[in-house]
């Protein structure tokens, strides 16, 4: 499996003196780099190509623009039939979460701007995370009667603790990155999309210096020191995918959101 040759919905590009780090920009700035069909089929596709290519050691995901990813494709959801939504949660939840566990090699997340719901998740998915100050995090999705499940909501009470994860899951809530630091879940801020690029290459540059080998044991080991339990989670993601997006308030959330008007949940 090659790399892509020419994707629509993202920028490949090397940097360092042998091409090792690999920079892979999400784009699709009319919808905010929104991870919508086209844009998940070719992570899927560029993170299976990347574990094959010995040429490169480190990969760094980045946003066009001054947006990292503004989650998933809302008007995907709308009417989703629970045969549609199995199929999301395998051929592209599942998908996407096996893809990068496959990687063999760190993915480091450089984060301008926002990152909500399913770009929150991807950077979850991710080795670490540099971003700027004036980035911003969140799980949005039950705003909108939804839930993170491509792995969010099991992984982040391991990144910042039962209660805090709860909260921020409950609320649908945004934090500033000086939170998103004190939380664990970037790993360093920068005031600048500059300083921060030039960071996180000079990091994903040291990082491809090293012994391939001790890297992809260490990744696979610490994965295993988390104690999560892959396949019950994405079973248990995979049912919660369909009984959530063919709900009457994941229908009013996303009917209220593409009207632009505040959902009318029914609270009785």
């Amino acid at each position: 499996m090659t790399l892509p040759e020419n994707p629509t919905r993202l920028q490949l590009t090397r940097s360092g003196d042998d091409g090792a780090v690999l920079w892979l920009t999400l784009s699709n700035p009319a919808k905010r780099n929104a991870l919508d069909e086209a844009m998940q089929r070719e992570l899927i596709d560029t993170f299976g190509a990347i574990a094959e290519d010995d040429s490169v050691r480190c990969v760094v995901v980045r946003g066009q623009g001054e947006v990292f990813c503004s989650g998933g494709d809302i008007g995907a959801f709308q009417g989703m039939s629970p045969e549609r939504a199995h199929w999301y949660a395998t051929e592209r939840g599942e998908a996407m979460q096996d893809a990068v566990a496959r990687l063999r090699k760190p993915l480091v997340a450089a984060v301008d701007g926002w990152c909500l719901a399913g770009g929150f998740e991807l950077l979850l998915m991710a080795d670490f995370a540099y971003a700027t100050r004036g980035a911003r995090f969140g799980v949005t999705e039950i705003r909108i009667g939804l839930l993170p499940l491509w792995g969010g909501v099991t992984r982040l009470p391991l990144a910042v603790g039962l209660r805090r994860a709860r909260e921020m899951l409950y609320r649908g809530e945004i934090i500033d990155s000086a939170e998103a630091l004190r939380l664990g879940l970037v790993n360093r801020c920068f005031e600048t999309a500059e300083q921060l690029h030039a960071a996180a290459g000079e990091a994903a540059q040291e990082i491809a210096s090293k012994s391939r080998n001790a890297i992809r044991v260490a990744r696979e080991l610490t994965a295993l020191a988390s104690g999560r339990d892959d396949a019950a989670c994405k079973a248990l993601e995979r049912g919660a995918t369909i009984h959530l997006a063919g709900s009457a308030d994941a229908k009013e959330g996303i009917a209220a959101f593409l009207d632009k008007r505040a959902p009318r949940f029914n609270l009785t």
